[in-house]
């Protein structure tokens, strides 16, 4: 027998390859490719957004052959192609765009003389693959993701007639390959072939969970598998198309009866495919929704040979879907009626998918009438950047990937018609069944009475602040004319003539000196307390030996202390101590604590000093053996204008303002303050601060202060009964 081989773009006609293209397209939401046995491309063709979109983005040189995919995506095919042919059995793989590809090869005499495949598989939606995918081709990903979506999902029985309709076809072109190889009529050998085929393409056509109706170009009706006829649950068998309407009606969605020509099978029959059609049969037993695809098969001629029709009952799915439909149309009524602004993006277009009546009356006012409720879901939120100008609430958006909770971004302004209004926003993510933003959901609050009253109280509290500085400093003033005039007369012997006048002096003089002193120390703990909260109140470090500020303080505070019998004395191991600090303000805080203990400690009693290196921080305790502090009120003691001993025996005075500024100016060093206390056995407080030096860039400031003037200033508030009486 006379055998010439030949390449298959010699068998197959470009009438054929349309005809087998066009088939497939009704099939496969992806790709189709036909190749030769060298590898050589005939056609390869993508159908789906996604495929087309990493088809025409690439840089790479585009097939030579009858395609339009580019060359990495051709590649991939081909390899797929080759490893089929070289098996010689079909062959399922990934390509690198995520796609599930089924090659089948054309063989003759057990030898491949080429293949065929196409695609079987969805896209993954995954942020992470598509990112992956995306830079591999050097797209885009957030189009990418886009296009992924649009791809229309594949039931398992639509991925099974797939690929049985692809083994048909390499078949059927193999067949042809014989034919003209060695110049026999085609139809023989595929007759041949199904006919060996016959009890295996029964078990798969009955395994199929879709029902599956083949009928051939007359309407005869060649094939129902089982699951057709449990589906339409028909009292008799029926020979040919049209024959179904005695027993069922078909309406679209609507509810609209549909007439017999327009029927799927029909529809198919007459060169059209269908493609997840949805429509209601109804009969005397029941009503169903079915999910019809399907297409016609031709022949060499491009005549319809057979007829390809797949359902499957989506009854209990649409229902739900309708339930859902109408949830969801409440639950938007809802939201339209609820006086908060509100909208719905979707991700990562960020398109409108929803906004209720009050956010879209905001938006209108502030674009000047250009979004409405007509048209705003054609806007996407970077239009609406560009209209309102940029904001916190756009920063959010555009960097929403990093975000899987909800955000509230608080008191963003706008301005209407001149009106400043604020709003806070609440941004939460819906996540898909991937975890992946899908879509996000914004409820709006407006805080401008809110607002308001917050910078009324800030305004107020600032011209408190500086009406305290104000009249603080005022005092002062004075204060400090009197204490001059003071220092005056008691240094001048010839100031008074009489020498009872003179006894009257020294008698009156010292307490008008004291008082002053005490006027003097209420109004730095004013000063002090309003530069704290202002945050006005800045530490001047610099690296002191801390033993010898204490050993000075606790010897001139010594002298005091001995006026009421009290023993003060100062305790450490350490000879030296260098570490940083504020010198004046570290005097501040042991003299609080001194004078405390002095005021509270009786005649005979003692007061302990100690200092003890942590190592890490240094610990300076000031402990006496005085009246106490009852146990209900050690919580309270660093509160504001707080005196303990209003409950116990009140012989000295003072303002309450001392604790309370002796903790804020410790923990302005990073330190912490303690108290022990037990009522009738006296008071221990503990002061932490960190162990460190700075490193001093400029000359050391010479501490230049009186501090006998701030130890008078400071124990003011110590009285003697002497001096009351």
């Amino acid at each position: 027998m006379n055998v010439r081989l030949y390449y298959l773009r010699n068998v197959i006609d470009d009438k054929t390859l349309n005809l087998i293209q066009n088939l497939f397209s009704g099939i496969s939401e992806g790709c189709f490719a036909l190749f030769e046995k060298d590898g050589t491309c005939i056609i390869n063709r993508a159908f789906s957004p996604y495929c087309s979109y990493l088809s025409n983005t690439s840089d790479s040189a585009k097939c030579k052959a009858d395609c339009y995919r580019n060359d990495l995506c051709c590649e991939e095919c081909r390899k797929i192609s080759i490893t089929a042919m070289e098996k010689g059995q079909p062959n399922q793989f990934n390509c690198l765009g995520g796609i599930n590809i089924y090659a089948v090869p054309i063989t003759y005499n057990n030898q491949s003389v080429g293949c065929i495949s196409i695609a079987i598989s969805v896209p993954s939606i995954s942020l992470k693959k598509i990112k992956s995918i995306s830079k591999k081709f050097q797209v885009n990903w957030e189009e990418l993701l886009s296009k992924a979506k649009q791809h229309k999902k594949m039931s398992l029985q639509t991925k099974d007639i797939a690929k049985m309709q692809l083994d048909l076809t390499a078949l059927q072109i193999g067949n042809t390959y014989r034919a003209k190889s060695e110049g026999l009529k085609s139809n023989y050998f595929l007759e041949k072939i199904l006919h060996e085929k016959t009890d295996q393409l029964k078990t798969i056509i009955n395994s199929i969970s879709e029902g599956l109706i083949i009928c051939d170009e007359k309407g005869k009706y060649l094939i129902w598998n089982s699951a057709a006829y449990d589906i339409l649950d028909f009292p008799e068998p029926v020979n040919m198309v049209g024959q179904c309407s005695k027993f069922s009606t078909m309406k679209d969605e609507e509810g609209k009866v549909v007439p017999a020509e327009y029927y799927p099978i029909k529809r198919i029959l007459s060169r059209e495919s269908v493609k997840d059609l949805i429509g209601i049969v109804e009969s005397r037993n029941y009503k169903k929704y079915l999910l019809f695809n399907g297409c016609p098969i031709f022949d060499k001629e491009g005549n319809v040979e057979f007829g390809l029709l797949t359902f499957r009952d989506i009854t209990e799915i649409k229902e739900q879907l309708n339930l859902v439909k109408e949830q969801r149309e409440l639950i938007k009524y809802a939201l339209d009626e609820i006086d908060l602004p509100i909208f719905i993006l979707s991700y990562p277009e960020f398109k409108y998918e929803f906004s209720n009546k009050k956010y879209t009356y905001y938006l209108n006012s502030l674009t000047k009438g250009k979004i409405n409720k007509e048209n705003i879901e054609t806007f996407k939120f970077k239009e609406v950047r560009k209209l309102l100008g940029k904001t916190k609430v756009f920063e959010f958006i555009k960097n929403i990937k990093k975000y899987k909770n909800s955000v509230k971004v608080e008191n963003i302004q706008y301005d209407f018609d001149g009106q400043k209004k604020y709003f806070t926003f609440i941004f939460t993510p819906l996540l898909d069944n991937y975890g992946e933003i899908a879509q996000i959901i914004s409820v709006g609050l407006e805080t401008t009475a809110q607002v308001v009253s917050t910078q009324r109280t800030e305004e107020i509290s600032r011209l408190k602040e500086e009406f305290f500085a104000n009249i603080s400093h005022e005092f002062r003033t004075p204060i400090t004319i009197i204490l001059g005039a003071i220092q005056m007369m008691h240094n001048s012997n010839d100031f008074f003539e009489k020498e009872q006048d003179r006894r009257k002096s020294s008698r009156y003089l010292p307490i008008i000196r004291q008082n002053c002193f005490r006027t003097l120390r209420l109004i730095n703990n004013i000063l002090d307390i309003n530069k704290i909260d202002s945050g006005y109140l800045n530490l001047n470090l610099q690296n002191h030996d801390i033993i010898l500020v204490l050993k000075d303080l606790i010897q001139s505070v010594s002298e005091i202390a001995a006026q009421k019998n009290i023993k003060l004395s100062f305790k450490t191991s350490l000879k030296k101590k260098i570490m940083a600090m504020d010198l004046d303000i570290i005097e501040r805080i042991i003299l609080n604590l001194l004078s405390n203990a002095i005021k509270f400690t009786s005649s005979g009693e003692k007061i302990l000093v100690t200092l003890v290196n942590k190592g890490s921080s240094v610990e300076i305790k000031v402990k006496d053996t005085g009246i106490g502090i009852p146990t209900d009120m050690l919580n309270k003691i660093y509160e504001r204008f707080r005196q303990v001993d209003n409950v116990i025996t009140r012989p000295n005075e003072g303002s309450g303002l001392g604790l309370s500024i002796v903790k804020s100016l410790v923990e302005m060093h990073k330190g912490t303050i303690n108290v022990n206390s037990k009522v009738g056995k006296g008071t221990e407080f503990i002061i932490n601060l960190p162990n460190v030096k700075i490193k001093e860039t400029s000359k050391k400031f010479q501490q230049i202060h009186n501090v006998q003037e701030t130890i008078n200033i400071e124990l003011s508030d110590i009285y003697f009964r002497d001096e009351t009486s």
